[in-house]
């Protein structure tokens, strides 16, 4: 007989979780220990870092590319934020159009009505 999937997945599954025990057991560890931590850290900053390189080290073309995109972004971001705040000053504009005005002078109360009749 061959494997059946359902089994095959239950042990792709067994192997995924322990991987993932491993690894947690491993990163616990190192946050016990502060000077290890550290390292782990600077490593992190540094490797985040080279991830992304600075303007000044692209080329003239590839500065202008990011440029535009960072300006398209911008773009963006602007339109949404004044779209947010345009939407925002409608619904209290309709909530004023449908709430009815408070009154400085309260009108005759009931007794007062009652005694007219």
């Amino acid at each position: 007989m061959g494997k059946t999937k359902e089994n095959s997945s239950q042990k792709l599954e067994k192997r995924r979780e322990a991987k993932k025990m491993s690894m947690r057991r491993a990163r616990q560890k190192i946050r016990n220990d502060p000077i290890r931590y550290a390292e782990e850290k600077a490593k992190d900053r540094e490797r985040k870092r080279k991830s992304r390189p600075h303007i000044q080290d692209l080329s003239e073309r590839n500065q202008r590319k990011v440029r535009k995109e960072w300006k398209e972004r911008s773009k963006r971001y602007r339109q949404r934020k004044k779209a947010a705040k345009k939407d925002e000053e409608y619904k209290n504009n309709f909530l004023e159009s449908i709430t009815p005005p408070i009154l400085e002078e309260p009108g005759p109360s009931v007794k007062e009505i009652k005694k007219k009749l």
